[in-house]
């Protein structure tokens, strides 16, 4: 990919400079901000810094009768906010594909002669891989 990589840099800034993408991250913003609370809201981290929260209150419980209740409570905020997560990036990701879609089209135009020999490299490598016996 190294002969095309600073067309794919420049690719992805295209999309994330269309005026449309500024309305998918506003709307993705918004989704999450029931779980995200006085979080840094970025999409790259949201999810690792949730499960260390998760993480840090389990490890607080300790192994207590009382910790089972404590337990049962972060388990349903934890499954909230996965699902809330999940349904987010989704409705992102759907959006931003239509954002995406005509942008990449041009690209894919324009860079077709060296896209294909790619595809054909990949193709001869996987095509030497070993193979198991049925």
């Amino acid at each position: 990919m190294a002969p095309i990589a600073p067309a794919l840099t420049a690719l992805e800034s295209r999309i994330a400079t269309d005026a449309a993408a500024d309305g998918v991250l506003a709307a993705w913003r918004a989704c999450v901000e029931p779980v995200a609370g006085d979080l840094e809201v970025d999409r790259a981290r949201l999810a690792g810094i949730l499960m260390a929260r998760v993480s840090e209150r389990l490890d607080a419980l300790g192994s207590t009768p009382r910790a089972v209740v404590g337990l049962a409570g972060i388990q349903a905020e934890e499954r909230h906010a996965a699902t809330l997560l999940a349904r987010c990036d989704a409705e992102f990701s759907a959006v931003r594909a239509e954002v995406a879609a005509p942008h990449e089209a041009a690209f894919v135009d324009k860079h077709r002669e060296v896209l294909d020999r790619i595809g054909a490299t990949i193709r001869d490598a996987e095509a030497a891989l070993p193979t198991l016996p049925p």
